[in-house]
C-alpha cells in the first residue's frame, strides 16, 4: 500500500471541532499527519498524528533556512503560499512516504482510502486534486522543485514568497497552471463535498460541478459513521445515501458539546454536530433553514473585511484585488 502524509503547520486557535477532526483522523489509521503547532490545548491525538510543538517564529526561521533570499512569512495566513513548497521545506520529515499532501482542518474525513485507491495510485499522479484544502503529490525531489519552474504569466515563487501580499498560489494562480503547462500528470476528480460558502443550509459550492450538478438544488444533512461519511438528502420523495472523502466547512462557525468529542458516529445539520437523528425524509427537510435565512455569520465577516479595506486597516491582503478594492483604490486615489 502506497504511504500518504499529510503536513499541516497551523497556529492561533483549532476550530472549535478539532477534536471531531482528530477523531476522523483515527478512523483512516493507513494515512498519516503532521501537525505543526503552538497550540498547547490538551487533545486526544491518536496514533497516526504527529505533534510537532514549535513558535511560528521558529517555524518561519526554519522555511527560511530553506532559500538564499528574504521571504516574507508575516503571518499564519501567509503559509497558503509556501504549500506546494512543502515537499521540499519538510523533506526531512516525509522521506519515508509516496505521497505528502497537505489540507485544512476546517473538515471531517470519512475514508480516504475508498477514494485515494491503490488503483488510483497505480497510474502515477504527480498530483492530485486541485482544491487548497486537500492537495497530495508524488514525493519525488523532481516534483517536489516543479512550485520552482518559471512559467510565462505565472508568478514566479521567488516573487510570491519575498511578497507580503496572498497570491492563491497553491491554487488557482500558481501551482495549478504551473502543473497543467508542464504537462504533468494530474488527478482532476473530484472527492469532497464542498459546502457553499453563502448560504446556510449545506448546499454544494460551484467548485463541486459539474461532477456533482444532481445535487445541485439539493439540501441535505452528513451522518459520520465509524469509518464513513455519506450526504443524506431527499430527491424525488426518496432518502437518497452519498458517500464522499470528506465534507469542507469552509469559513462557517460549527457548533458542538462537549459529548460528542469522544464519539465516532454523530449526524451533522446546518450548523451543528449532534448525536440522534430521525432519519425521515420530514426531519431532513425539517432541518434545513428557510431558502431566506441568511448566513449572518459569514455576512458579518465579509462587512468587517469592507470596513477594513475602506479605513485602511491592517487585514490579510489578496494580491488579486476584488471589485469592491479595486473600487475604493479609485474613489481615494490609493495606488
Amino acid at each position: 500500500m502506497k504511504s500518504i502524509v499529510f503536513i499541516v503547520p497551523y497556529f492561533g486557535k483549532f476550530p472549535s471541532y478539532f477534536q471531531l477532526w482528530l477523531n476522523s483522523c483515527k478512523c483512516n489509521p493507513t494515512i498519516n499527519w503532521i501537525i505543526f503547532t503552538d497550540i498547547r490545548t490538551p487533545y486526544n491525538y491518536p496514533d497516526n498524528v504527529k505533534v510537532i510543538n514549535i513558535t511560528f517564529e521558529k517555524l518561519r526561521n526554519y522555511i527560511q533556512s530553506k532559500y538564499n533570499f528574504p521571504i516574507d512569512l508575516h503571518a499564519p495566513y501567509k503559509l497558503c503560499d509556501y504549500k506546494p513548497a512543502y515537499g521540499e521545506i519538510f523533506q526531512e520529515y516525509i522521506s519515508e512516504y509516496d505521497y505528502w499532501g497537505h489540507c485544512d482542518v476546517d473538515l471531517i474525513w470519512g475514508n480516504i482510502r475508498h477514494f485515494i485507491t491503490e488503483q488510483l495510485l497505480s497510474k502515477k499522479y504527480d498530483k492530485l486534486f486541485n482544491f487548497g484544502h486537500c492537495i497530495l503529490y508524488h514525493n519525488t525531489k523532481e516534483n517536489n522543485q516543479t512550485y520552482r519552474s518559471t512559467i510565462a504569466n505565472i508568478p514566479n515563487y521567488r516573487k510570491v514568497f519575498s511578497s507580503p501580499f496572498n497570491y492563491y498560489f497553491d491554487e488557482t494562480h500558481g501551482v495549478m497552471p504551473l502543473f497543467v503547462k508542464l504537462n504533468k500528470n494530474i488527478c482532476n476528480s473530484i472527492f469532497c463535498y464542498d459546502v457553499k460558502i453563502r448560504q446556510y443550509s449545506f448546499r454544494p459550492a460551484p467548485s463541486m460541478f459539474p461532477s456533482y450538478q444532481h445535487l445541485k438544488n439539493k439540501n441535505g444533512i452528513f451522518k459520520k459513521e465509524k469509518d464513513s461519511l455519506f450526504f443524506i438528502y431527499v430527491s424525488n420523495g426518496q432518502i437518497q445515501k452519498e458517500e464522499f472523502m470528506y465534507v469542507h466547512f469552509q469559513k462557517r462557525k460549527m457548533y458542538n458539546s462537549q459529548e460528542i468529542n469522544n464519539k465516532q458516529e454523530y449526524y451533522i445539520i446546518p450548523n451543528k454536530f449532534i448525536l440522534n437523528f430521525n432519519l425521515s425524509k420530514h426531519e431532513i427537510l425539517k432541518s434545513q433553514p428557510k431558502i431566506w435565512n441568511l448566513y449572518w455569520d459569514l455576512i458579518k465577516a465579509e462587512w468587517k473585511q469592507k470596513i477594513d479595506i475602506l479605513l485602511n486597516r491592517p487585514r490579510v491582503q489578496m494580491y488579486y484585488k476584488g471589485r469592491f478594492e479595486k473600487v475604493i483604490d479609485v474613489l481615494l486615489f490609493r495606488k
